[in-house]
């Protein structure tokens, strides 16, 4: 007989004040270390990373952050119009950039 193992994947999610997820991580990591090291290097890489916005297969507009062609975020919710995702990002990039580390915290579901 032999087992299977069960593989998790972690991700971050960025909430808004009243708890909507504004952007999540576009890459998934092996344990909550790394993880946390992401949203560290995620801050670091803001200041040059670009913002670009694309449409999905439904028509709805989304927004990726990259740095050195590494997409590190993507917002968390699919708009009807480009220019609300642009604003979306903007406003992600803002908050990400005066954010406390304190801020951070893990969940299991």
């Amino acid at each position: 007989m032999s087992r299977t193992s069960t593989t998790v994947d972690f991700t971050w999610r960025f909430l808004s004040a009243n708890n909507r997820s504004m952007a999540r991580s576009v890459p998934t990591f092996t344990d909550a270390d790394a993880c946390l090291a992401a949203i560290r290097d995620l801050r670091d890489r803001l200041p040059n990373a670009v913002g670009t916005t694309v449409r999905n297969g439904s028509g709805k507009w989304l927004w990726r952050i990259s740095a050195e062609e590494l997409d590190l975020a993507t917002s968390g919710i699919r708009y009807e119009r480009r220019l609300r995702a642009r604003l979306a990002c903007q406003a992600f990039v803002d908050l990400v950039a005066t954010a406390s580390a304190d801020a951070v915290q893990v969940v299991w579901f």
